[in-house]
């Protein structure tokens, strides 16, 4: 009998995870050092890019917003609507969250954002559009 973190895996690997998303709700970004602060701008919709088999690059649509590079995700199981949690261990530095919520009836992704990277904070949570 396979067990159901092998089918959340295998879930895991049908859901296309990269590509370009739409935010879902206003964005906001804070860079703590130079007070350059970005809210409710939907036009910077983030794009996820595969660099390895977990490791993924978060870029935005702005100059000013840095990416977020090389997150390595690992899986950890069902929130309680039953979607599947994919989150990224945390850097030296990092505080907060970075996942991808995936709903297994819909084989559809969200990105949720709140992280705390170096001077910058991220809040966003995004959809990925077909």
């Amino acid at each position: 009998m396979e067990s159901s973190h092998d089918q959340d895996e295998e879930m895991l690997a049908k859901v296309k995870l990269e590509g370009t998303y739409a935010i879902l709700n206003p964005l906001a970004f804070l860079n703590l050092e130079n007070g350059f602060e970005l809210f409710n701008n939907n036009a910077i919709a983030p794009t996820v890019k595969k660099i390895n088999e977990n490791t993924y690059n978060i870029t935005w649509n702005h100059a000013l917003v840095p990416a977020l590079e090389g997150y390595e995700f690992k899986l950890i199981g069902n929130n309680e609507n039953g979607d599947l949690q994919y989150v990224a261990s945390n850097k030296v530095g990092d505080e907060g969250i970075l996942m991808f919520i995936i709903d297994k009836e819909k084989g559809t992704s969200k990105l949720s954002v709140n992280i705390k990277a170096g001077a910058a904070k991220y809040v966003a949570s995004a959809a990925l559009k077909k």
